[in-house]
């Protein structure tokens, strides 16, 4: 089902917005243009969009990753402060069931001006010779999915599963778009838990026999903790608060063809921001910080254990960030 309340009662400007809405329905029914619902569902649907391009516009803004980056002053901050400011919400769903899994999908057109119009020719005559052709169009396809579900291996158990895909297309090849990531991980908590706040509960909440076990259990498991990193197992087992990243896919090529679009050569792009503007997007439940969680893996090599070795390990290699 999805979620959404609908109270006019709560809004002051409803007898307004009700009267604009009566022009626009006669303007198109006078005309025999349309038909009273589906002029209402055409205004309902495009409503929403328009409040979620409004919504992502302004998120971005206020980002802090990607308010540092429009803020800027450099070629580049003016060139993500035109996309911020461009972009459009194609589509976007977000529904819940009666269990309160979810799935969020979000498909968002970035649109550019002519190249020439955005870089900085000091030679006239060079200047002269550039044609402003139209760009095309990227659409990046975000869908972000959690479900609470049972372990396979293990009764009674439940753990949070969490995928979050990004596709991308461009205007002119936008029936074949492409992955550029896939990560999914799993959570033994139906959302995220800081370790502090898990101290902290346990210690209000428990008895004092509780506390003297739970010390001795603490204690016991340093040991172990202590000889596993002894035999080569790493210290992040310790820290990922009962979080596994489980698959993790990133497709260079397609962000090399963003950075193409986005007109500049490659050294005057910095990857980390490339990404890191384009997943500051309210496409995912807040809690779940998908963005930091992809920048710790491309770029710190960081975030739990990936069961699938070869996709999960770090890419700062193969994605050229030596020096960024």
């Amino acid at each position: 089902m999805s979620n959404g309340v609908y109270d006019r009662r709560g809004s002051s400007i409803a007898a307004d917005v009700d009267a604009a809405i009566e022009r626009i329905v006669d303007q198109f029914e006078s005309g025999d243009l349309a038909l009273r619902l589906d002029v209402l569902r055409a205004l309902s649907s495009q409503a929403k969009l328009a409040f979620e391009t409004t919504r992502m516009r302004e998120h971005l803004t206020k980002h802090p990753v990607s308010t540092d980056i429009i803020q800027g002053s450099t070629m580049q901050s003016q060139l993500y402060n035109m996309l911020a400011e461009n972009l459009t919400v194609e589509s976007y769903s977000c529904n819940y069931d009666v269990q309160r899994n979810v799935v969020m999908t979000t498909d968002v057109r970035w649109t550019l001006q002519p190249q020439s119009h955005i870089r900085n020719v000091k030679k006239r005559k060079k200047m002269t010779t550039l044609e402003a052709t139209k760009k095309t169009a990227m659409l990046t396809m975000y869908r972000f999915e959690r479900t609470r579900k049972e372990k396979e291996d293990e009764e009674d158990e439940w753990e949070t599963s969490i995928s979050f895909t990004v596709t991308v297309a461009f205007e002119a090849n936008c029936t074949t778009p492409r992955e550029l990531l896939n990560f999914e991980m799993t959570c033994e908590h139906a959302y995220p838990r800081s370790y502090y706040e898990d101290q902290q509960q346990s210690y209000n909440e428990g008895t004092d026999a509780d506390r003297t076990e739970e010390m001795q259990h603490h204690h016991q498991q340093t040991k172990e903790e202590q000889n596993d990193i002894i035999t080569g197992q790493t210290e992040r087992n310790r820290r990922d608060f009962g979080e596994n990243c489980r698959s993790f896919r990133f497709d260079d090529e397609v962000l090399a063809d963003i950075c193409n679009w986005m007109g500049p050569d490659d050294d005057e792009l910095d990857l980390m921001e490339v990404i890191g503007f384009f997943m500051a997007l309210p496409v995912y439940e807040d809690e779940w910080v998908i963005d930091e969680r992809i920048c710790e893996i491309l770029f710190q090599g960081e975030m739990g254990v990936c069961t699938d070795e070869e996709s999960c390990s770090s890419r700062d290699d193969e994605i050229g960030l030596d020096g960024e």
